[in-house]
């Protein structure tokens, strides 16, 4: 019979292909490392930010017209104030009444005051503008080269990893629990034939008619019962009397014959496979889940990364004009 998906492609034309190498479920236990190869288990170390702080083709933005203005408008009161001062120290005041001379000082200083300070709180917006974007900068560079998610990233990818490795042990850990299922159908059957013998009906040393009713109290009355011996406190019967009877019980077990019960052994066995591969389906459930969120986490940290490393680019540009602005305000303010 033709396959259905090559019939869907030549009657509608549509190919259909199954590219699930990572998240694909192996139904056979000894292949279970095809399984696990295929996921990609890598360390996220992105590289720290190392990109251009200083940008030689930027020059300082032109400074304001009301800059200029108070520039000149100081040049002119420090030139006026100066003839004033120079008028009143020669006692020439250029056909100008004393006081004339020195309201003008006066005026003159207390402008000059106000032209320090306008500059002064001028230059003052110019650090917090370069501080502030200094500051975000610094900030996106911190964001880019330590961002948090890396340590959840971390976290989850080690959760994986020991999700992983618990998965390369099934095979071992069914052996295992096949080894002991047959060993428990081994005791059940050595249980039973130990059953039968009483300790009434043999003579063994050292217990007598009174360690043998202190027995029987106990809830020990045959060679299957002593096997509970150690565990339990019984007047009379002391640690030496305690190895006499496992002795005895090991003598009686000598004559027994492990019939294998094959019928029984593969339905216990059916069992433990079935009650196995409901704790491998978790696991590869648990498995692929893991690796979803460690790939959106991937996915998302390098994106992030990206957009980051163009934003603190531009970011970097513009705190450099801010840096070089107010360097030339500063120079500008002190200039006559």
């Amino acid at each position: 019979k033709e396959c259905p998906w090559c019939q869907f492609k030549k009657t509608k034309g549509i190919l259909f292909f199954l590219d699930d190498n990572y998240l694909k479920a192996n139904t056979v236990l000894n292949d279970i490392e095809s399984f696990v190869n295929g996921f990609k288990l890598d360390e996220l170390k992105p590289k720290p930010w190392n990109g251009i702080r200083v940008f030689h083709h930027l020059h300082p933005n032109a400074v304001s017209i009301k800059n200029r203005y108070t520039r000149i408008a100081k040049r002119i009161i420090a030139l006026s104030l100066m003839l004033c001062l120079g008028s009143a120290l020669s006692n020439d005041f250029l056909g100008i009444s004393i006081e004339a001379t020195y309201i003008v000082i006066i005026v003159s200083v207390i402008s000059m005051l106000f032209i320090f300070k306008y500059f002064d709180k001028q230059g003052k917006v110019f650090i917090s503008d370069y501080t502030r974007m200094k500051k975000k900068l610094l900030d996106m560079i911190t964001e880019h080269d330590h961002s948090p998610d890396i340590i959840n990233y971390s976290k989850n990818l080690q959760s994986l990893e020991k999700l992983v490795a618990e998965f390369r042990l099934l095979p071992d850990e069914l052996a295992k629990r096949k080894i002991a299922a047959e060993e428990l159908l081994y005791e059940e059957q050595l249980h039973y034939f130990l059953a039968c013998f009483n300790i009434d009906d043999y003579d063994i040393s050292s217990i007598g008619g009174g360690r043998k009713a202190a027995l029987h109290q106990s809830g020990i009355n045959t060679a299957a019962d002593i096997a509970s011996i150690s565990t339990t406190k019984i007047p009379g019967i002391g640690p030496k009397n305690q190895q006499i009877l496992m002795g005895w019980r090991r003598q009686m077990a000598s004559g027994f014959v492990y019939i294998a019960d094959n019928d029984k052994i593969t339905l216990e066995l059916q069992k433990v496979t079935a009650n196995f591969s409901g704790i491998k389906q978790r696991l590869e459930s648990q498995i692929r889940k893991e690796y979803q969120s460690i790939s959106y986490m991937k996915l998302n940290i390098t994106n992030r990364a990206l957009v980051l490393e163009r934003q603190i680019n531009d970011w970097s540009m513009k705190t450099y004009q801010a840096e070089i602005d107010l360097a030339a305000f500063q120079k500008f303010s002190k200039g006559w």
